[in-house]
């Protein structure tokens, strides 16, 4: 009976606490806006010490319930100052104006492969890119494309201008002599091929001779096929100091993408609509061929072709489309507590500036996110793309089939109209390049699935620590299909040394990558100490094919591998398997002082045989001290936040398989011979290498960041020093071997660099509110070891230029032919009239943005991008002088390199150079960009239906302002291959892309 009533009086006991906890609690409400009186939407609101929250509504309103009869709640959105504000049930109302923050402390990035941690503890200067800063202002073609000049330590540049993209990154200076400098692309946590495949354009061009592909092809990035309306926020890990937890794929940084998720509340769709045009950034212009003698002067067997007196512009015949623009989204997104789920559906349709050539790409999205219970949740991210190209035939080649080669070659008294039955004339360029333009075709079509998931279990959890398991799993999977006809009726396919009478060539390529992931993570809470572990296993598999088809002598009209003569098969495949173990421990005092420790055990199938199963280790460390925390400076009303941080880490470079050949430098690989009239095998002259071990960065970082007047200013200063050693080189065997070469590691470089970041809200009043970012950064590098003699690579010989590889040199150091034999002597190099004639490295970067917000709802953006130094080899003009047509040909303004070229023609003084000095070919490539520009009004609301409309217009890469002499100073010929960045070779010009924008939500 006692047992009874004790049993009866607890559960009194409990129902009187509840009835007090009922009574008690109550909702707190009200609205947030920004210092213009604006409604902010999506700003989180927590009831301080409680997991009790919500988030504002699009009117900005909340409601939250608060377990006690007072409290304090907390609110904090990205890009304003975090604010706390006493609440109570006698004064449950409470109003909020939340005012801009320059700084970005509070937001959330990834501090490890399954952790993260707040900006304000990060030890790494880790560069972020939110989707307003994406794609807010103008609509991008690409992901890549859209990063330039949005932080700092980056070189970006395209390979060419053709729809579709093409564009190389560059993270914190040299990471590869050799092998890819494209960083490691993970979207929600899947590894993203970022290949760009050939689809043997070579063959027909002959740029790198041979029947096979080459990397002069300019063909698009995969990431062409990442819709970048649906990105969420971009995180950029520039050295190994943050991305040593990746491991053996991470030398050239790490790029992680979130694509955006659902929220709880009611459901919101939004519809965007974008219409543009794209057309010549820079066109170069025409020489003044105005009388009969200029046109002599070329030959007087040219002469007759001329139809009219009248000259006409072959540039903007071929290069003076105007692109029409169409971008077309809708996105529905929704959830309640337990489930939230994104949707979105994009179609994008783009002409280039050449006819017949354009982009075009359809994707799909849906993501996905569910708690199941209190224990388990789960995460889906899935994408599918169906993306198409067309890109004709540009960049360098040897038998005047590009465009803007024969553009080059072509006269402007030349008729090269086609006749009333179509036919067109031979051109004297060896092509017609109205020819080209109609007929010549270089497609390519990709089908892609890309999708991820994420499982989260709690396995433990008490009031001061919980243990978690973490299951990941991604896949990606394309096909895409490549198609080049050139038909046999071509003036290049029907006459010349390279007659073939029409080629048909076919590709195809077969990818699909998975990545897995298991990992434990423990958190700790002991009082002011915040401790997190993760403990786990990653795999990475590759299977990939590539299929190369040539036909030539084609028969008449035809467009099929069957009616013709088989001449030439590419056929590559490769597998590969890396497993990665890594261990990280994280430690937080009272938001103080934060270290973290980690490493990285990884092996793979890549590395040489002997090393199979030999693992690779790559360790981090980095402490951050965050000195506004302690006492002397916790009230400060001027210093805001001061942070004192150091990092350290290493990564590594694979022996990655190359996107052309796709051959493994540990193997000793086959090759098809005619033995007698018969199908054989002959061993290659390389051979492999079985001891073949991951390229290897090792970088320390420090910095500062400071926050002043509650954060209105902020900047942060970073100095790095990256060392990369074991680079992958080839290596001169001698003849008693029976090989001539093999891949071997050795060498050692040294990049520093400066980076800084300057963020200020410079006005913030209901009329005006503006803001500033500034990002400043230098890069600068030395070869301080090389294992293997000098050599260059890059361009086509030391008369044009070409990129030195030696010890005490820069790695971009352009060696070239000189009359100066000063400058010979004190460049130490050895050789005939050759000496350092300049560099492709910058002397450094900056970029401003400013984005301005006048009465509430005009919105003005801008983005100017400044790079001082840096040189190109400018072959374009070159060509165009051999051809006699440059534009400045007739010009007297350089200054003449003999006395004896004193008064000559520009025209003439460089063709006279040529052979003798490399002066007027390598040149400055420094320029001013204006990359975007955007105002928008939001107009007012016109019904309780629709939440917003929003109309605009914007342009992007609108004004260049440079001394260089080409389309673009921002140019590739080799693609993002090795250290051969800034060589120009009549590349696809450059476009400026000017919209009309209207966007609804509802």
């Amino acid at each position: 009976m006692n047992l009874s009533l004790n049993k009866f009086g607890g559960v009194l006991v409990a129902l009187a606490l509840l009835c007090n906890v009922a009574i008690a609690q109550f909702t707190a409400s009200g609205t947030v806006k920004d210092g213009a009186g604006k409604a902010l939407e999506g700003v989180s609101v927590i009831v301080k010490g409680t997991t009790f929250g919500t988030i504002t509504d699009a009117k900005g309103g909340y409601a939250v319930n608060v377990p006690n009869e007072s409290g304090r709640l907390v609110f904090s959105s990205v890009g304003y100052a975090k604010t706390e504000k006493a609440v109570a049930k006698a004064a449950a109302m409470v109003d909020v104006v939340l005012l801009n923050s320059a700084s970005n402390i509070d937001e959330i990035v990834i501090s490890g492969f399954a952790t993260t941690t707040a900006r304000k503890n990060l030890a790494n200067a880790v560069g972020t890119v939110s989707s307003k800063e994406l794609t807010g202002t103008t609509t991008v073609q690409t992901v890549d494309g859209a990063l330039y000049g949005k932080f700092s330590g980056a070189n970006i540049v395209a390979n060419s201008g053709a729809p579709g993209g093409g564009i190389s990154v560059k993270l914190r200076g040299v990471s590869t002599i050799n092998g890819s400098t494209e960083p490691l692309y993970i979207i929600d946590g899947v590894y993203m091929d970022n290949s760009a495949t050939s689809g043997g354009v070579n063959i027909v061009s002959q740029a790198g001779r041979g029947t096979g592909p080459s990397n002069q092809d300019n063909p698009a990035n995969r990431m062409a096929d990442l819709n970048p309306d649906d990105i969420e926020r971009i995180e950029i890990l520039k050295g190994p100091s943050a991305a040593a937890i990746y491991g053996t794929r991470a030398n050239a940084g790490v790029v992680l993408i979130t694509t955006k998720k659902g929220k709880a509340g009611k459901t919101k769709v939004s519809i965007t609509q974008d219409l543009g045009q794209a057309s010549i950034l820079n066109p170069l212009g025409l020489r003044n061929f105005d009388t009969e003698a200029k046109a002599a002067s070329v030959g007087q067997d040219a002469v007759w072709r001329a139809a009219t007196n009248k000259n006409r512009d072959y540039e903007m015949e071929t290069f003076g489309n105007k692109g029409f623009i169409r971008n077309t989204g809708v996105n529905v997104s929704s959830g309640n507590d337990k489930t939230q789920f994104y949707i979105s559906g994009n179609t994008r349709k783009e002409d280039g500036i050449v006819k017949f050539t354009g982009f075009n790409r359809n994707s799909l999205r849906l993501n996905i996110d569910h708690k199941i219970n209190d224990k388990l949740d789960v995460s889906v991210n899935t994408m599918f793309t169906n993306s198409s190209n067309s890109r004709s035939v540009t960049g360098n080649d040897n038998v005047n089939v590009s465009l803007s080669v024969a553009v080059s070659a072509t006269y402007p008294f030349e008729d090269l109209s086609p006749n009333a039955q179509g036919i067109y004339p031979d051109g004297l360029a060896g092509s017609n390049v109205l020819q080209t333009v109609r007929h010549f075709r270089n497609l390519e079509k990709t089908n892609r699935f890309v999708g991820g998931g994420t499982a989260n279990y709690t396995l433990l959890k008490t009031d001061d620590s919980y243990l978690k398991l973490r299951v990941s799993a991604g896949v990606d999977n394309y096909a895409s299909q490549s198609t080049i006809h050139s038909p046999e009726f071509m003036q290049f396919e029907k006459a010349g040394p390279a007659a073939t009478f029409g080629k048909y060539v076919v590709g195809n390529t077969n990818s699909l990558t998975a990545n897995t992931s298991a990992f434990l993570l423990f958190n700790k809470k002991a009082d002011k100490l915040d401790l997190n572990t993760s403990l786990g296993v990653a795999r990475y598999d590759i299977s990939r094919s590539y299929n190369l088809v040539t036909a030539t002598k084609l028969v008449g009209g035809q467009t099929n591998l069957e009616q013709g003569t088989i001449s030439a098969v590419n056929n590559r495949s490769v597998t590969s398997t890396d497993i990665g173990f890594v261990a990280q421990q994280e430690a937080n005092y009272d938001d103080k002082y934060i270290a973290t420790l980690g490493i990285r055990a990884d092996k793979s199938t890549l590395f040489g045989n002997n090393l199979a199963n030999k693992l690779f280790f790559f360790p981090k460390a980095s402490l951050a001290v965050n000195l506004s925390g302690f006492d002397f400076l916790k009230d400060n009303k001027i210093i805001s936040q001061l942070k004192a941080r150091v990092a350290y880490g290493q990564s590594g470079g694979i022996p990655q398989p190359g996107s052309v050949s796709l051959q493994q430098p540990q193997f000793t690989v086959f090759g098809s011979q005619i033995i007698s009239g018969d199908l054989g095998l002959g061993i290659s002259t390389a051979l492999g290498n079985g001891d073949v071990r991951p390229e290897r960065a090792s970088e320390i970082e420090g910095g500062l960041d400071l926050g002043l007047f509650n954060n209105k200013i902020s900047l942060d200063f970073t100095v790095f020093n990256k060392t990369v050693t074991d680079f992958l080189l080839t290596a001169q065997l001698p003849p008693s071997t029976g090989f001539s070469s093999q891949v071997v590691n050795g060498g050692k470089l040294v990049n520093k660099g400066i980076e800084l970041g300057l963020r200020a809200n410079i006005a913030n009043t209901k009329l005006l509110n503006w803001d500033v970012n500034l990002n400043f950064w230098t890069v600068n590098n030395k070869m301080v070891e090389l294992n293997v003699p000098q050599f260059t690579q890059g361009s086509f010989g030391t008369s044009f230029g070409t990129f030195l590889i030696d010890t005490g040199f820069a790695v971009g150091s352009i060696v070239g032919r000189t009359l100066d034999a000063s400058i010979e002597q004190n460049d130490g190099i050895k050789g005939n009239g050759l000496a350092i004639v300049g560099t492709s490295i910058p002397k450094f970067q900056m970029s401003w943005l400013n984005t301005i917000t006048i009465a509430k709802n005009i919105d003005f953006t801008m983005l100017w991008h400044w790079k001082k130094g840096g040189d190109n080899i400018n072959l374009t003009q070159l060509l165009y002088d051999f051809a006699g047509t440059t534009w400045d040909f007739d010009e007297k303004n350089l200054t003449p390199f003999t006395d004896a070229q004193a008064g000559k023609t520009n025209g003439d003084m460089r063709l006279a150079a040529f052979g003798k000095t490399t002066k007027y070919i390598v040149q400055d490539a420094s320029f001013v960009k204006l990359r975007e520009v955007a105002v928008y009004y939001t107009l007012p609301k016109i019904s309780k239906n629709i939440d917003r409309i929003r109309i605009g217009a914007s342009a992007n890469n609108v004004l260049l302002f440079t001394k260089y002499q080409s389309y673009d100073p921002e140019v590739s010929n080799f693609g993002s291959n090795g250290v051969s960045t800034g060589v120009d070779v009549n590349p696809f010009p450059s476009s400026k892309r000017i919209f009309g924008h209207i966007n609804i939500d509802f």
